[in-house]
């Protein structure tokens, strides 16, 4: 009866999931990138898929592009909560972030489902208006401290990428 019990057990722990073990690679993470502007599914962006654990080890990137009806795929992927995966679309120069998702350790994976958007691009200086500009000064240690916040809004419906130009007063005229 022991020689039973002893070999039923060694047959559960063969079988059962070990914490050491290497992760699962079923993970599939899938979706679709959307324009903005336009409203509709958007071909031929580049998804960027970058992997991470919370102590930044096991870095590693994939990148896939979108189909004619905006769809990404990547399959084969580590699974666990302790595997971070970060999604970036990368369009007309311009990048744009996705979320952080992990895929839990399961038979069968769950298909992870995201949709990232992207939005024509622009660097024209008109797209961003200063909201609101406030400055605060306070004595400190001897001196000032000055800390001035900006509120930035984009009323278009385009992403600014560029860099406005300097606001002030030309000093040679």
């Amino acid at each position: 009866m022991r020689r039973v019990a002893a070999l039923a057990a060694a047959a559960a722990l063969a079988v059962a999931p070990n914490a050491w073990a290497a992760p699962l690679e079923n993970g599939i993470i899938e979706g679709r990138v959307t324009n903005g502007t336009s409203s509709r599914p958007q071909p031929g962006v580049e998804v960027v898929l970058k992997r991470t654990r919370p102590d930044g080890s096991e870095a590693k990137t994939w990148t896939a592009t979108t189909d004619r009806l905006g769809r990404f795929r990547f399959a084969g992927l580590a699974t666990g909560e302790d595997r971070l995966y970060a999604l970036d679309a990368r369009y007309r120069g311009a990048s744009f972030a996705g979320g952080v998702v992990t895929i839990p350790t399961q038979r069968p994976a769950p298909v992870i489902e995201t949709t990232l958007k992207v939005w024509r691009p622009t660097s024209h200086p008109g797209a961003i208006l200063i909201l609101r500009d406030s400055l605060f000064v306070r004595p400190f240690e001897g001196g000032l401290s000055v800390l001035e916040s900006l509120t930035i809004v984009n009323p278009t419906d385009r992403a600014y990428i560029g860099r406005a130009r300097a606001m002030d007063a030309d000093p040679k005229g």
